[in-house]
């Protein structure tokens, strides 16, 4: 993958740190005015009422606070950090392996040669971690016993759609610890559909603010993670088949799942390769050039079978 990624994971990882410290801070302010709010009212003979109008003046700004926090992060997720994922990952799916690597592989279809694990490995390092070429090494190690792990387009794609959900704003997020000032300041959270649109808002309850904060923290936690893997080549993990049992107890060797592996193998190639050109158009991708590579890196691995 394009090792740009990386700076653009960073800035997404600080745009999330920013946005919360911009809640965290609002709901705080809310708080401490809160206190400070509750001692104030003792002195009225009407304390709740005292107390509930200078709860208005105080949710206001605390309000705005998080509203512009919300548009801050929408706007700069949409905006800058997304179209550089989607146009990576289109890239990536579009490259084309070499016309010496594409040779190499088609003597191995061609005389029908089995692979040891070195070769397979050689390919693998030759490969340079381009998707078409990973996939079509995938298809002939399958039918010489062997299993490679090739990432499927979706995990990215994945990704890439779970930060988009934090483009919709309003996010009815705030840290666990605050979720009771939460209730207070947003006193109401949207549903949504599928595509993020607001179907209508509801009253606020704890549960919204309990899964908003987990959801958020997964979020953060797995973005270095996916930092490290858009961001290097792909190391593709290899397994030889071994004896299993099936449901009823009958042993399948080794020889019988290379054989199916090798009746699965390129419907599998093909398919996959296809929704990755597909999810490169609907990314805009759709330049000539780019069309027609990927184009003859589905011949080519139909080819390959």
């Amino acid at each position: 993958m394009n090792a740009k990624v990386k700076s653009t994971f960073y800035n997404i990882q600080n745009r999330f740190n920013k946005y919360q410290r911009a809640v965290t801070d609002a709901l705080e302010q809310y708080r401490q005015g809160m206190e400070a709010a509750k001692e104030r009212s003792k002195a009225y003979k009407d304390e709740e009422g005292a107390l509930k109008a200078e709860q208005e003046k105080l949710a206001a700004p605390a309000r705005q606070a998080i509203a512009e926090a919300d548009k801050a992060l929408s706007d700069g997720l949409k905006f800058i950090d997304i179209p550089d994922l989607k146009e990576a990952l289109s890239e990536y799916l579009c490259e084309k392996p070499t016309m010496q690597f594409m040779g190499t592989l088609n003597v191995y279809k061609d005389y029908g040669l089995s692979m040891s694990r070195m070769e397979l490995d050689s390919l693998l390092i030759q490969s340079d971690g381009i998707y078409a070429a990973l996939r079509a090494v995938a298809s002939l190690a399958e039918k010489s016993g062997f299993r490679v792990s090739v990432p499927p387009v979706d995990q990215w794609q994945d990704e890439i759609e779970t930060i988009e959900r934090w483009t919709y704003t309003p996010l009815c997020y705030a840290p666990l610890e605050y979720a009771h000032e939460a209730l207070e300041v947003m006193p109401q959270c949207p549903q949504r559909r599928h595509d993020g649109s607001i179907m209508y808002m509801k009253q606020s309850e704890s549960l919204d603010f309990i899964l908003g904060d987990a959801d958020f923290d997964l979020l953060v936690a797995s973005l270095g993670d996916a930092k490290e893997r858009w961001a290097t080549a792909f190391v593709p993990a290899v397994t030889a088949f071994e004896p299993k049992k099936d449901e009823d107890g009958e042993v399948i060797t080794p020889e019988q799942q290379r054989q199916e592996a090798v009746k699965e193998s390129v419907a599998q190639v093909v398919t996959e390769s296809t929704e990755g050109e597909k999810l490169a158009r609907e990314i805009g991708q759709d330049k000539a050039a780019a069309a027609q590579a990927s184009k003859n890196i589905s011949k080519f691995i139909i080819d390959l079978a």
